[in-house]
C-alpha cells in the first residue's frame, strides 16, 4: 500500500518541479544543453537553482568563450594551479586551463597568476559578471573608478548589452545561480549574433562594391545542388562541422525548408569554410574527398555528420563508409590534403565580400547576379525575405 502510495507523491512532485521553470529558463537550458554548455540531459536534473562552483564555471565560460565568441587560448600560457589536479581539469574538459589562457578567470590585476584556483569554491554575481565582461567585451577592467569596486564596469557593461536586467538586483556578493547563467549565454549569444549580422544586395551595376558574376559562378561551380538544378535562385551555405551555429541551422531544416517553400525556384549548395583550424580544416577536407568519391551522398553526409555533433574525423569517415565511399580511397584522399588549396581559395572569394564566419549564406539570383548575403544562423524568415526581393 505504501509503495503505491509513493509513486503518484513522486511523480506529482517531479511534474511540479518540472513546471517551476520560466519559458526563458527552459530556452536557456535548451540552448546550453545544445550547444554542450552543459551536458545533463534534462533540464529536471539539470539543477539551475543550484549554485555554480568555479572549475564549473570554468568550464562553461571557457566552451562559450571558444565555440560561440571564437575567442582563442594563449596555449603558450602556463596555467597550472596546486589544488587543480591533471584528472579534474581533464573532467572539466580542460575547463581552468582555458579560462586562464583566455584570460579570463583567476589572474592578479598585475597579470601574475595565482598559484590557487578554489575549484569547488562557489561563484558570486560579481566573479561571472567580471569573466564573462572580459569575455565579451575583450576589456579587463580591474580599475577602481569613483570609488566603486572594479567589478560594478563589469556589471555596468552587461547591464548595458541587456544581458543582465539590473546591476544591484541580485547583490554582486549573491552566489550566482547555474540557470542566472544560462540565461546570460543565450541572452549574449543573441547580442553577438545580431552585431554581427549584414543582409544587403549589391547589383551588378554597383561598381565600387561589386562581386563579379564570375567569382559568383565560381561559388557553385563543379558542386553538388541540392533539389532542382536550374532553379533562378540558388543559396550557397558556407559551413563547417564544428560551428555549433550551423549545427543549429542544419538541425532546424532552415535552408530545405526555403527549397520546399518556393517549389522549383530554389536550389543550394554547401561549402566549407574552416573557424576552428586543425580539426575542422580535416573534416572539411574529408567532405571534398566525399564529393569527388561520391557526390551524391555529399548533403546526406553532412546532414547525418550534425545529428552527432561535435563530430570527429573518425565518426564522420564512419558515415562516409556506412553510406558507401570506399574507406581506403577516402582516408588517401584526406591524408593527401588534396583539397587544400580549393578550400583556400573558395574561402579567399568568399573573404572579398567580409565573410569570416559561420553560417553565412549568400542568395544569388542566376539571372541578373543580384545576391543578397545573410551572415549567421538566423530564422527561416530572413531566407524568405531575401529570396522574395530575388525572384
Amino acid at each position: 500500500m505504501l509503495s503505491v502510495l509513493i509513486v503518484p507523491v513522486f511523480l506529482m512532485w517531479w511534474i511540479s518541479l518540472a513546471a517551476s521553470y520560466t519559458q526563458e529558463q527552459r530556452d536557456a537550458y535548451e540552448y546550453a544543453y545544445s550547444q554542450h554548455i552543459t551536458t545533463i540531459d534534462t533540464i529536471e536534473k539539470a539543477n539551475l537553482n543550484g549554485p555554480l562552483t568555479r572549475v564549473a564555471m570554468a568550464k562553461m565560460i571557457s566552451y562559450f568563450a571558444i565555440n560561440v565568441l571564437w575567442l582563442q587560448p594563449q596555449t603558450s600560457l602556463n596555467c597550472s594551479f596546486s589544488d587543480v589536479s591533471a584528472s579534474l581539469d581533464k573532467q572539466y574538459n580542460y575547463g581552468v586551463t582555458q579560462a586562464c589562457q583566455l584570460w579570463l578567470m583567476w589572474m592578479w590585476s598585475d597579470w601574475k597568476k595565482s598559484d590557487k584556483f578554489d575549484p569547488y569554491g562557489t561563484v558570486t554575481r560579481w566573479q561571472f559578471a567580471t569573466a564573462f565582461s572580459r569575455a565579451l567585451s575583450q576589456v579587463d577592467w580591474n580599475v577602481i573608478a569613483d570609488g566603486n569596486p572594479y567589478y560594478s564596469t563589469h556589471l555596468s557593461y552587461l547591464h548595458s548589452k541587456w544581458i543582465i536586467n539590473s546591476v544591484s538586483t541580485p547583490l554582486p556578493s549573491a552566489v550566482e545561480k547555474r540557470w542566472n547563467v544560462m540565461i546570460m549565454m543565450m541572452r549574449a549569444s543573441d547580442i553577438n549574433k545580431n552585431a554581427n549580422v549584414e543582409i544587403k544586395i549589391i547589383s551588378e551595376d554597383d561598381q565600387l562594391e561589386k562581386f563579379s558574376a564570375e567569382n559568383l559562378a565560381k561559388l557553385k561551380d563543379k558542386w553538388v545542388i541540392r533539389w532542382p538544378k536550374d532553379a533562378k535562385i540558388t543559396i550557397v551555405e558556407f559551413t563547417e562541422l564544428l560551428c555549433p551555429y550551423c549545427q543549429r541551422q542544419s538541425q532546424q531544416w532552415i535552408i530545405n525548408s526555403v527549397i520546399q517553400q518556393f517549389s522549383g525556384q530554389v536550389n543550394s549548395i554547401s561549402r566549407s569554410f574552416i573557424i576552428h583550424w586543425d580539426e575542422a580544416a580535416k573534416l572539411s577536407l574529408a567532405m571534398e574527398c566525399i564529393w569527388e568519391l561520391k557526390p551524391w551522398i555529399y548533403h546526406e553526409t553532412l546532414d547525418n555528420a550534425f545529428e552527432v555533433y561535435p563530430i570527429d574525423i573518425d565518426g564522420l569517415i564512419k558515415i562516409a563508409v556506412d553510406l558507401g565511399i570506399n574507406r581506403a580511397s577516402l582516408e588517401m584522399c584526406i591524408n593527401e590534403w588534396r583539397y587544400n588549396q580549393f578550400i583556400t581559395d573558395i574561402m579567399g572569394l568568399w573573404s572579398q565580400i567580409g565573410v569570416n564566419w559561420t553560417p553565412s549564406s549568400i542568395v544569388i539570383n542566376n539571372e541578373t547576379w543580384e545576391y543578397k548575403i545573410i551572415l549567421w544562423a538566423y530564422p527561416i524568415e530572413y531566407f524568405i525575405e531575401a529570396v522574395e526581393s530575388l525572384l
